[in-house]
């Protein structure tokens, strides 16, 4: 599943059913000059969308009333799309558990190796 979605309440239901189908999860988001890009794929060792950012969290943060720069965009689909077909081809997925966050401010890229949080409502049980 590839999640473009421009707002955290609907990242967080594409992750909550991409989760409980066992569907594999590439996310990616921008707003302003800052992009996003998330790999969640069973079977969840690295935890998912909901480890990393609480619903309690969900702000009002979005392209509409913040504003984005289209390369942004482009980025991170060209990024998503990229890792979609590498996993479609068998190879190895490269934001699989890992958290990427561009700066489009200095061409900067910051990686987070994800945390499964084992409370977590979407995928601590499993």
């Amino acid at each position: 599943m590839l999640d473009c979605s421009d707002n955290m309440a609907t990242r967080h239901a594409v992750n909550k059913v991409c989760v409980e189908n066992q569907i594999p999860l590439i996310s990616g988001s921008a707003v302003g000059m800052d992009g996003q890009l998330l790999g969640v794929f069973p079977p969840y060792q690295h935890g998912c969308y909901a480890c990393l950012f609480s619903d309690t969290e969900i702000g009002n943060l979005n392209c509409r009333t913040a504003g984005v720069l289209a390369p942004i965009v482009g980025i991170i689909g060209s990024l998503q799309a990229l890792e979609a077909l590498k996993f479609l081809l068998g190879l190895p997925v490269s934001c699989d558990g890992k958290f990427g966050v561009f700066d489009g401010r200095s061409l900067m890229w910051q990686q987070i190796e994800m945390v499964k949080d084992k409370r977590c409502r979407v995928c601590g049980t499993l």
